[in-house]
Formats: structure tokens, sequence, C-alpha cells
């Protein structure tokens, strides 16, 4: 039962993340606004400007990858990975990023967070939730029949 419960949360954690790549991610008032796919396509410039969560999306993934693994083989760092994804993801809702303007007029900081940027937040912490699940599936020994 446990194992059908992390299937769907994970599958519903990779569903909000697809769609957070075509909306919007940041408020960006009159500026124009980047869409997640173009976010995490120019995301290693974040990096350069000494913003490192965009490295969310690679955790992200090797969590989400672990949690669809029937056996567990990383729950040492996956605990770890999975706190660091949970703040880190949450800490976009507070923390703005540079993300708005153009070439023209240079870039400035986000007023917030759009829609696919909310999404993209659930996505990431859902994610990361569900690999709690995985360690409390795989520590108590039960099969995925047993209640």
């Amino acid at each position: 039962m446990k194992r059908a419960l992390i299937l769907l949360l994970t599958a519903i954690s990779i569903a909000l993340f697809v769609t957070s790549l075509f909306y919007p991610v940041f408020r960006c008032g009159l500026s124009t606004n980047w869409l997640g796919k173009e976010v995490l396509m120019a995301g290693w410039l974040g990096l350069l400007s000494f913003d490192p969560r965009w490295l969310l999306n690679l955790l992200f993934l090797f969590v989400v990858t672990s949690n669809l693994i029937p056996r567990e083989i990383y729950s040492s760092n996956k605990t770890a990975y999975s706190i660091v994804l949970i703040i880190g993801a949450l800490s976009t809702l507070f923390i703005p990023a540079m993300g708005c303007g153009s070439a023209a007029s240079g870039t400035r900081l986000s007023d917030g967070l759009a829609i696919g940027g909310y999404f993209w937040v659930v996505a990431i912490t859902l994610g990361a939730a569900c690999s709690f699940i995985t360690l409390t599936h795989h520590s108590s020994g039960t099969p995925d029949g047993a209640p």
C-alpha cells in the first residue's frame, strides 16, 4: 500500500515539475516573464551570480529517481538531500531571484514567484517528502501488500 502511495505522489511531483516548465516562474512587473523551461536552461548562470537554487533540480532528479527504485539503495544520502530540497524550495518563497528584465534593460530581482514558481516549489517539496515515506516503508521491512 505504501509503495502505491509513493508512486502516486512521485508521479504527481513529476507532473507538477513538468507543468512548471510551461508557465512564468517569476513575477516581473512590466518586464518580460521567464518560463520555467527558460529558467531551467539558463540556470547555470545563477551559479555565476552565487544563487545555487538551480542545483535543487539535480537533487530533485536524484531523489525522485530513488523514490521510483523498488529497493532502497541511497537511504543515508537521500534523507540529507531531501531536507536540503525542502529548505531550498521553501526559501524561494521568501528570497527573490535574478530573473527579470531583458538584455537591453538589464537583469533585476523578481517581485516574487508566479504560478510556475509555485508549481515548482510544490513539486520539489512533494518529491522530497515522498523520500521520507520511502525510508519508513523500507525500514519497516513489511512487504508491499502488508498493512
